[in-house]
């Protein structure tokens, strides 16, 4: 399953934390070998099971263990009067933005609420939020239904900026990261049509860029069909791509910029060329694309109105496999680890998968239509008006270098029906 991700004759020459890509791979075989040579009913008995669960992960250093009969809510956190329909963490605190226009900033430890941000239109009525995005220095981003984009000062609560009458439609999707300097901040012309000043201009960016080689962005995607790249330093707009429906999500990996949304395609972006190209276009999905998230190396998911959780190769724009198991369509996907994430349906089911195995480790009942996780803590949110807190128990184990340990490692415990 491995080298079907990652085709050994393109990356073993690659290195991963200083680590060679074809080392990772040798261990990751050999471990497997020794695995499936220990217990091999066992192994191949978690995928796909219907009725029993197994609490064991194995992941590429050693086993992780997930107490699922601690997975559980610890406590919810109340102050929205209205859905809660995005979440970020600021400088250690979790902020949560709903439809009722307001934005509160939480003292998770305390269950209790620091700030609460409210803007107001004109009119009276509020700017529901529906998108945040958080950069340097405690700045907070938040994507409107009014077409704007609003930034925070986190810090001391308070409004100091506004982006407006640039996108007109709904901000669905926000994203802060960086760019090479040298590549977005030299005159952007047509390859092969670069004259001497042109070049000399370029040459004094890269000079410039030796002190600050990457340059702080803000993305956002919009139900006007559009993406826009903005430079932080000014609130300028760099760039606009274009998309084929509204744009609901998306995500940064390794300079590319992944965008989904109702057209049901996945669109990759390189970040890395002036002009920011659209390099993959790339079908999978029947419905409207309402999440993603980029996983270990290369691996991007997507969850979407079709009812499937696609398993990208990202840079390729490549559909490797669609998981199913929801009823209803996949609203949220999170992160738990580089084996592990998790996935929230309209179904009211949230479910626990591991990458590796492609299979469902878990499913309990809630409605949420957004996630977040952080360190062991699950934070969902749906229409109830509340964020629930849920502890994933997420222990790191002995590493599985000696093949005494295997029988135990791959044992059963705490089986679930």
């Amino acid at each position: 399953f491995f080298s079907l991700f990652f085709p050994t004759s393109a990356m073993e020459d690659q290195t991963i934390g200083g680590i060679s890509f074809g080392r990772v791979l040798e261990r990751k075989d050999r471990m497997l070998q020794q695995l499936s040579a220990a217990k091999p009913a066992r192994y191949t008995e978690t995928i796909g099971h219907l009725q029993r669960i197994s609490n064991r992960c194995v992941g590429l250093d050693g086993m992780f263990t997930w107490d699922l009969s601690k997975f559980h809510t610890v406590f919810s956190l109340e102050g929205h009067n209205t859905t809660v329909s995005a979440m970020v963490m600021a400088n250690g605190d979790l902020v949560s933005g709903a439809e009722d226009g307001t934005i509160i900033i939480w003292d998770v430890d305390n269950q209790a609420h620091k700030r609460v941000l409210k803007i107001e239109l004109d009119s009276g009525l509020p700017s529901p939020v529906c998108s945040l995005a958080v950069a340097y220095e405690g700045l907070l981003f938040s994507g409107h239904e009014d077409n704007a984009i609003r930034v925070w000062d986190c810090i001391e609560g308070r409004l100091i900026n506004a982006i407006v009458g640039e996108h007109t439609d709904t901000i669905w999707a926000l994203v802060v990261t960086d760019i090479d300097r040298t590549v977005h901040c030299a005159p952007q012309v047509p390859m092969g049509e670069e004259t001497l000043a042109h070049q000399t201009a370029r040459a004094k960016a890269r000079l410039l860029g030796q002190v600050d080689a990457r340059k702080p962005i803000l993305i956002s995607g919009s139900a006007d069909k559009t993406v826009r790249i903005w430079d932080l330093e000014n609130l300028d707009c760099m760039h606009t791509l274009e998309h084929k429906g509204a744009v609901v999500c998306m995500t940064v990996a390794f300079d590319m910029l992944y965008t989904a949304g109702e057209d049901a395609r996945l669109y990759c972006w390189d970040l890395r060329i002036v002009g920011v190209p659209c390099v993959q276009e790339a079908e999978g999905h029947t419905d409207t694309i309402n999440c993603m998230v980029h996983m270990k190396m290369d691996i991007l998911l997507t969850g979407s109105g079709d009812k499937t959780i696609g398993v990208w190769a990202g840079s390729e724009g490549r559909l490797l496999t669609s998981l199913s198991g929801h009823e209803a369509g996949v609203s949220a996907l999170a992160r738990v680890d580089d084996e592990t994430f998790v996935s929230a349906g309209w179904d009211h089911a949230l479910k626990i998968w591991s990458v590796d195995e492609l299979s469902c480790l878990m499913s309990v009942t809630c409605s949420a239509s957004t996630l977040m996780c952080v360190s062991n803590l699950l934070f969902s949110s749906g229409n109830l008006n509340t964020i629930k807190v849920w502890s994933s128990s997420l222990v790191v184990n002995e590493k599985l270098f000696e093949r005494k340990k295997q029988a135990k490692l791959l044992g059963y415990s705490n089986t679930f029906r």
